[in-house]
């Protein structure tokens, strides 16, 4: 259950701060523009 929020929350879940993305998109976004 709690491996199952945790995977919601770092690969599905939708963060208006970080433009639409999810915390894992972000992140790998990030790391290519630099």
């Amino acid at each position: 259950e709690l491996d199952k929020y945790i995977d919601y929350y770092n690969n599905e879940r939708i963060k208006v701060g970080l433009n639409g993305l999810s915390p894992v998109q972000f992140k790998y976004q990030s790391h290519s523009i630099t």
